[in-house]
């Protein structure tokens, strides 16, 4: 890939978990949460700044002497540190703010035309998921792009705008009720990673933006996105091989 065509990521590794105190650099396995997607970020090699944005300086400290030993000295020139203001600190804050700020200070100094947003409660990231959507995000002409695992599974909502309605299908017709050997399924957000066109983001303030494509993440793991102790258990057993 040209260097010129590499993407910048952000991780964002704030402080304050409520769920799982000092959850992104709590030990999953012996090795701090964060690290798992940055040593993936770093191995994948397809992006020109991987940036750390933390309200504290003790959690990148952390993810970046959790990388194994296996991570080449030259690819940690990569990484760096963007520390928040307060103002970007706060638990209600939106991610799309903090791409914003980290992309106004960033293209000072390096050119990107596209940004991922990776997020630490995913451990089970591959480098091999950065550079297979990457590279269906340039094929396909996406203005943005989200990580996902297929379900197959009939989905139903309850109504909340007809009163008294109760529930109605999501993805299929019970009059025309598909085999499951045929039934394409539905597409989960599982929330791993973000790809977005720096341009498209500055105007719609949102990373997602028709036209949006999806990476469909597969294999032990994709569908964990660690938010509670439950998630967090799940993902040890996956370690340790007793799932």
């Amino acid at each position: 890939m040209k260097n010129d065509n590499k993407p910048i990521a952000i991780i964002p590794l704030r402080s304050g978990s409520k769920r799982i105190p000092n959850k992104n650099i709590k030990l999953l396995n012996g090795k701090p949460l964060g690290s798992y997607v940055l040593e993936s970020a770093l191995k994948s090699n397809i992006f020109k700044e991987i940036i750390v944005s933390t309200d504290k300086k003790e959690i990148y400290d952390t993810v970046y002497n959790g990388l194994s030993e296996y991570v080449e000295n030259d690819c940690k020139k990569h990484i760096s540190l963007h520390l928040r203001s307060e103002e970007l600190s706060g638990d209600k804050i939106q991610q799309e703010d903090v791409m914003l700020n980290v992309i106004e200070e960033y293209e000072k100094n390096i050119e990107f035309n596209n940004v991922y947003l990776i997020q630490a409660t995913t451990p089970f990231t591959t480098p091999e998921d950065f550079i297979n959507s990457y590279k269906l995000f340039l094929k396909n002409g996406c203005i943005s792009m989200l990580s996902a695992t297929k379900l197959k599974r009939f989905i139903w909502q309850y109504n909340n705008i007809i009163h008294n309605s109760g529930y109605f299908p999501i993805n299929y017709s019970p009059l025309d009720r598909p085999p499951m050997k045929d039934f394409g399924g539905s597409y989960i957000e599982n929330g791993a990673f973000y790809i977005t066109k720096v341009s498209a983001l500055k105007l719609f303030k949102c990373r997602l933006v028709n036209k949006v494509g999806i990476y469909e993440m597969q294999g032990k793991g994709a569908d964990i996105d660690i938010d509670d102790m439950e998630d967090w258990e799940k993902a040890i057993k996956i370690l340790k091989n007793e799932i």
